[in-house]
């Protein structure tokens, strides 16, 4: 609760809790500053802040056509650029450091500020368009013969009609447009009820958000929906409500007790993207307050199609932004779809998991299984995606409901444990497809989708045994490409994976790339065969790409990439196997590894992934930065051996270009462990492994999803907790208290500083390796493990970093290509 002091009913208003204003006429908002400085340098023109009847002002040079006494705001005429004419329009506004508060009309669009303001003899403000010779009333406030005497813009930006008793005629106050200012009315039992956002920043035409008194005298923001939905286009939608929690109109770490300094301004203004925000202003405008904390939670924040995460708008796989430089305006597909377009190829679907779009339900199916699914959404002509949860394994495949989604998917946002089949447009080679080659088409979704590893199994066997090629067909150049780079992965043919893999009876893994297949070779080696489908997310550069960078790179932290092969209708990579799982299994205890991990484990699978990533970035020439680590990704041996996997997305830079400072390349990877700087500027660099890392580090020490709640990163459930010093509950509940405290806080902290938005206050990961050394070794063992890499130092510092493509490359250089020979320490007390 805030303290006020004075008796002063305002200063209840601005109480977190409106029950408490016992005083207050209620349903009524007043913002109050008690007195107000000249804000910004004070105008020296002769510009005035009166009008008198029968006068016209002209604007001077900015546009300026009244200045408020104190210089604080300005009458003018204020420009936009039109969406579909080059040429600017102008509206009669309040503006205060440049920053307009109020606009006469929402429609208003001037051909040019070849125009005036003219308070007439019978007391009528009016705008007049000077532009066709003669003047053309455009505007006016409806005052005559309201025995009005001046027109005056105050210093608290309000502009007023007085009469000759000094009482208010009209006030720009009375009729807001997307901001409310100190003083400033809004009350439910008057006419203007409504507020409105511009459309977007600098159009000051109405947008589709506003906030409003409703018929139950509740302040509410709605968004109008303007999309064909079966509630009909406009039709408004709530999505905040004033409530007694909301602190509303400030922070809840700032007190105003009535003595509030003179040298900032308040504004409360409902901004383009939905939310109400209250700025000050010292120097620039600050955001003081928000009524939601989450963008995400605004209906329509993020656009058609569109997944909004922790206020960041991003496109699920087939899908661009409309605009990249306005990501809220939502994504389209990169190809148009066929939907009931004989002429097109038919289409197909791209797999997003943990995502939801709960609304515009087509159609809901029960207890049917996906195929049934994914066919009834192709028959329609309305359908654009299948939703669902995957169900049990012991039913069998069986799904108890799937809904099919109509146009268009707004509202796309976090939603752990359900998948989505997104409508796109299929391969023009569909086109060449016989009738009974119609069950290849949904056969492949199928194997995408992660549906029961029965059914895919079965849908894999079938597959490739219509479809096998042998070594003959394969990829003769790219064999040569990869002999010439240097790489010394060993080519299979299909038929000795089928062997291995008992002809694909053994799903352990699957995902928009397609499955992973357990197998054994005939030398008893166990393996994993990651089948790339024909829809797969990785594409045939990238699937070249893992293979190239896997050959060439050797670390005990590090998946190894034991062969592979390529016909012209399959994409095969053959990994060690690793019998532990991945690290988010582990972690959310899933089938069938229901332990949980210890505090040891834990420190130690942190710190080799870091020492993994750490290899990547400063001992491979040229540097590989990873581009998609997660959790999934960390692959973990039976005696919990961390190793870093699946560098489909990796990135390596150019020979030559080591001093580089980043790569430019579309953006990938995975929402939640996305580096944000990465995601806005399309801008690679090692520090957005970085981040991601931060990210998994954050996962191990809380045992939490990477989506800490709907909405929410857990970059922010932590940092939010960091603030209020809740240290110990940040540890895993299933580690019941047998942890380090000082180790956490520490962990924590580290976590913290990678997980920084500016990937210049980031450390880089030998800076994190380093920094693990001094957290989790023995003193003895970190004086032994810095005098060895400082040997190190000297020696490499007479030598050039080995380029991988170099003939002397091999997993027993000295120049510490393989850390075999390093003796990388493990925290104290822990095998390995």
């Amino acid at each position: 609760m805030h303290n006020f002091k004075g008796n002063t009913d305002e200063a209840c208003l601005l109480r977190m809790s409106l029950k408490s204003c016992h005083h207050w006429e209620k349903y009524l908002i007043i913002l109050h500053l008690y007195s107000m400085a000249c804000l910004i340098p004070c105008v020296t023109s002769q510009l005035l802040n009166t009008m008198t009847p029968n006068s016209i002002v002209t604007p001077g040079i900015d546009g300026t056509l009244l200045v408020s006494q104190g210089g604080v705001f300005q009458v003018g005429f204020t420009s936009r650029v039109q969406a579909i004419l080059p040429s600017p329009v102008y509206a009669l506004a309040i503006r205060y450091d440049n920053k307009v508060v109020w606009v006469a009309s929402r429609s208003m669009a001037l051909p040019s500020n070849n125009a005036s303001l003219s308070l007439s003899a019978l007391g009528d403000l009016q705008v007049l368009d000077n532009s066709a010779g003669s003047p053309q009333l455009v505007w006016s406030s409806n005052t005559e013969y309201k025995n009005v005497v001046n027109a005056t813009i105050e210093d608290t930006g309000n502009l007023v009609l007085l009469n000759a008793a000094n009482q208010v005629v009209w006030q720009s106050f009375d009729s807001p447009s997307d901001t409310l200012l100190p003083g400033q009315q809004f009350s439910a039992n008057s006419s203007a009820k409504t507020i409105t956002a511009w459309k977007s920043n600098g159009d000051w035409s109405e947008g589709n958000f506003s906030l409003q008194w409703n018929l139950q005298s509740q302040l509410v923001a709605n968004w109008q929906n303007p999309y064909p939905w079966v509630n009909a286009p406009g039709s408004a939608i709530t999505y905040w409500t004033l409530g007694a929690d909301s602190g509303f109109p400030i922070n809840a770490s700032l007190t105003l007790d009535g003595q509030f300094q003179a040298d900032r301004l308040l504004r409360l203004t409902l901004d383009p993207d939905g939310n109400f925000r209250m700025y000050s202003w010292s120097t620039n405008w600050t955001v003081e307050w928000k009524a939601l904390q989450n963008e995400c939670s605004i209906t329509g924040y993020c656009g058609p199609y569109s997944i909004c995460l922790s206020g960041q708008c991003s496109c699920p796989e087939g899908f661009h932004f409309v605009d990249d430089a306005d990501t809220r305006l939502g994504c389209q597909r990169i190809e148009r779809a066929a939907f009931c377009d004989s002429t097109r190829p038919p289409d197909t679907f791209v797999n997003v998991s943990d995502v939801n779009w709960a609304q515009n339900d087509l159609n809901t199916l029960y207890s049917v299984n996906l195929s049934y699914c994914l066919q009834q959404c192709l028959s329609s002509c309305d359908c654009e995606a299948v939703i669902f949860s995957p169900p049990p394994a012991s039913n069998n495949g069986i799904i108890p409901s799937c809904w099919l989604k109509r146009n268009v998917l707004l509202n796309g946002g976090a939603a752990l444990g359900v998948l989505n089949f997104l409508r796109v447009a299929g391969s023009g080679s569909l086109q060449k497809r016989s009738e009974s080659s119609k069950w290849k088409v949904w056969v492949v979704v199928g194997v995408v989708s992660g549906a029961s590893a029965l059914a895919m199994a079965a849908l894999a066997r079938y597959f490739f045994s219509r479809e096998a090629h042998s070594l003959d067909s394969l990829d003769k150049a790219f064999q040569a490409r990869l002999q010439a780079s240097g790489g010394n992965s060993q080519a299979f043919s299909e038929t000795k994976i089928k062997q291995a893999t008992n002809n694909y009876a053994t799903v352990i893994g699957h995902g928009g790339f397609g499955d992973v297949f357990y197998g054994k070779l005939t030398d008893g080696t166990e393996v994993a065969a990651k089948v790339l489908s024909a829809n797969s997310h990785q594409s045939k550069h990238e699937f070249y790409n893992e293979i190239e960078l896997l050959s060439k790179v050797h670390h005990k932290y590090l998946v190894s990439l034991l062969g592979y092969c390529c016909t012209r209708q399959h994409q095969i990579l053959v990994y060690e196997f690793m019998g532990g799982g991945n690290l988010r299994q582990r972690l959310q205890r899933e089938n069938p590894f229901p332990d949980p991990l210890s505090w040891k484990q834990r420190t130690c699978i942190i710190l080799q992934v870091a020492e993994g990533l750490e290899y990547l970035h400063h001992k491979c020439s040229p540097p590989i930065i990873h581009r998609d680590v997660k959790s999934v990704n960390i692959l973990l041996t039976n005696k919990l051996v961390a190793k870093v996997a699946d560098f489909g997305l990796s990135k390596l830079k150019t020979i030559g270009l080591e001093d580089a400072t980043h790569i430019t390349t579309a953006v990938k990877g995975t929402p939640g462990y996305l580096d944000p700087e990465y995601h806005e500027s399309g801008m690679l660099t090692e520090k957005s492994d970085v981040y991601a890392f931060g990210v998994v580090l954050l996962e191990i020490l809380t045992g939490r999803h990477h989506m800490w709640q709907t909405g929410t990163y857990i970059v922010q459930g932590i940092r939010d907790a960091w603030r209020l010093g809740q240290f110990d509950d940040m540890a895993d509940p299933n580690l019941r208290e047998d942890f380090d405290s000082q180790e956490l806080v520490k962990l924590v902290e580290l976590g913290l500083w990678c997980t920084r938005k500016n990937s210049s206050e980031r450390p880089s990961m030998d800076e994190v390796v380093r920094r693990l050394h001094a957290i989790l070794l023995p003193p003895s063992e970190l004086a032994m493990m810095e005098s060895y890499e400082e040997d190190q130092h000297h020696m490499m510092s007479s030598m050039e970093l080995m380029p991988l493509n170099s003939d002397k490359f091999s997993s027993e250089s000295s120049v510490s290509y393989t850390s075999s020979e390093v003796p990388r320490l493990q925290p104290h007390g822990l095998e390995i």
